[in-house]
């Protein structure tokens, strides 16, 4: 299912996703882990199995491994929104493959400006390398669209990625957990992370082994 046409004349929808993926992007290439992140999976494994009908949205998706992760969990419905129609199908593709395929929906669309029905009302958003794609001038925007995903009392799990001061520029952009407190107004604290336990690390592409950029956690509750 995709919505209307992605509108990438703003800075928080640029082509370059689009380029990347129809370029041929294999898994564990760039961003791409070739697998579920690590934090997400941790995150999940200190986790209580959601309510009956619970559902759970992951934005910039890519391949939908993290979405597969979550419905695997027991979220009923999951939903993964890409930018990309090339992303979008590969996501689709990686989702036939899982036993909760019919738990989970790809769906192309602008995080900024799509607004299907669907995307409302959800228990939990997973936001890893998202934040950090998105131009640094539409986050306080980004903190808005969440809030109107969000259910009442719902989470918004945040992996924060990469944390590199020395990065100069983006996309990735470097992040600190100031960026993400000033953009979530109307959300209280739950949980936080500077750097997550070892082997939890979110590892992309050419940081599948130790090292490479520290990864934090934060967890936000809507109010």
């Amino acid at each position: 299912m995709s919505s209307d046409s992605p509108d990438s004349s703003h800075a928080g929808a640029s082509p370059h996703w689009e380029s990347m993926w129809s370029s041929g992007l294999q898994p564990g290439q760039a961003f791409d882990c070739s697998s579920p992140s690590s934090t997400l999976v941790a995150l999940l494994n200190r986790m209580d199995k959601p309510a009956k009908g619970s559902r759970a949205m992951v934005p910039g998706c890519g391949r939908g491994y993290d979405c597969v992760a979550i419905a695997e969990k027991g979220f009923e419905e999951v939903i993964g929104l890409e930018l990309s129609e090339t992303a979008t199908q590969a996501a689709r593709e990686y989702v036939e493959t899982s036993s909760k395929k019919g738990n989970i929906k790809i769906i192309t669309g602008d995080f900024f400006t799509c607004n299907l029905p669907e995307l409302e009302g959800f228990d939990f958003v997973w936001d890893m390398t998202f934040f950090c794609a998105i131009d640094p001038s539409v986050r306080p925007s980004w903190g808005s669209v969440h809030h109107r995903l969000l259910a009442p009392g719902g989470k918004l799990a945040c992996g924060m990625f990469p944390y590199s001061p020395e990065k100069v520029g983006g996309p990735p952009w470097h992040v600190e957990f100031d960026d993400y407190q000033k953009c979530l107004e109307g959300f209280v604290l739950e949980e936080r992370l500077d750097k997550v336990a070892e082997g939890e690390e979110h590892r992309p592409g050419g940081f599948a082994g130790l090292g490479g950029p520290g990864t934090g956690l934060s967890i936000w509750v809507k109010s």
